[in-house]
């Protein structure tokens, strides 16, 4: 059975939300685990097939170090890399992970701040 765009547009706003409470941090473990559950099941909605248990979990854990890294760079967590190189390679290999994962849309604000720090950095640094 074919999800129609509002059912797609139900599921990704689910995973959304999941996602950020896995990165919130203050989740019991029992509650991570039933997150985890939510988006694993929702993905393979999404994705209209039976992955694997590790197939989904490696999909899940890839997409949250991406989206880690994106704002790991919006805290400043990276503000003495070289900001020609490393930085701007990070954010890219980050946003272009997402947009293959299909969460571009999702996910575009804290890309687009994410490259506006760069930016700002970039500017500070260089004049």
């Amino acid at each position: 059975m074919a999800l129609s765009l509002r059912e797609k547009s139900t599921i990704s706003r689910r995973i959304k939300e999941n996602v950020a409470l896995l990165s919130v941090g203050s989740l019991k473990l029992r509650e991570k685990s039933t997150v985890s559950r939510a988006i694993k099941e929702d993905v393979a909605l999404l994705m209209g097939e039976k992955l694997g248990e590790a197939e989904i979990d490696a999909e899940i854990e890839s997409l949250q170090n991406y989206i880690d890294t994106l704002q790991s760079v919006i805290d400043g967590k990276h503000d003495d890399v070289d900001l020609t190189t490393e930085l701007i390679d990070m954010i890219d290999a980050a946003a272009t992970a997402i947009d293959a994962a299909g969460q571009a849309k999702i996910y575009d604000a804290l890309i687009g701040d994410a490259a506006t720090k760069w930016a700002y950095l970039d500017q500070k640094k260089n004049g």
